[in-house]
């Protein structure tokens, strides 16, 4: 879970974000994975 949080905030845009979770925020990432822990 940790590699999916480092890449997406490393992300130049939301390529990164968009890729794993489409249908996250484009903020807060940690809450859109705690909903699906």
């Amino acid at each position: 879970m940790v590699i999916a949080v480092i890449p997406q905030q490393n992300t130049p845009g939301n390529a990164g974000r968009e890729r794993k979770w489409p249908e996250a925020p484009p903020d807060p990432p940690r809450q859109f994975m705690k909903e699906h822990t």
